[in-house]
This record gives C-alpha cells, structure tokens and sequence, in this order.
C-alpha cells in the first residue's frame, strides 16, 4: 500500500507497535518514500505505572531512533491522568 501510494504521489501516516509491527528495514522503506512514522507505544500501562520501568521499556525497542522521523505517540494507555 505504502509503495502504491509513494507512486500516485500520496502521502499517509504509518504506526507501527513493538514488537507487533516493528520491522525496522519496512519501516525505513516507508519513511524512504516520504511517508511519516508513528510509533504506537502503551508502555507506561504494560509497566503499570511504574515510570522507570516504563522508560527502559521504551528506550528498548532495538532500532528505534534509526528509523522514527516523527514520533505520534499515546504513552499512558489506561493510566493517563493517574
């Protein structure tokens, strides 16, 4: 989808999930092709609310920062205004 928009001159936005979705070389194809890249991450609720927990789980995600240009992101999941 990405590469037939990329040819019709279509611009979308992609998220991707870690580890779900996360491919770093589809990733970078995508962001190649002047896409923009959203990273979709609920790590603040998967550490429980546990903040330190929650960075070292974000700042995990082998090959982040090579691939991500934009970051959209919805950090809290259920524990936003906790």
């Amino acid at each position: 989808m990405a590469e037939l928009e990329h040819e019709l001159g279509i611009q979308s936005t992609y998220y991707f999930r870690f580890p779900y979705t996360f491919k770093p070389d589809i990733i970078g194809k995508i962001n190649d092709w002047g896409h923009e890249i959203g990273y979709h991450y609920e790590v603040l609720s998967k550490a429980k609310g546990d903040y330190e927990k929650a960075i070292k789980v974000f700042v995990w995600a082998p090959g982040l920062k090579d691939c991500l240009r934009d970051q959209c992101i919805s950090p809290c999941g259920e524990w936003c205004g906790r």
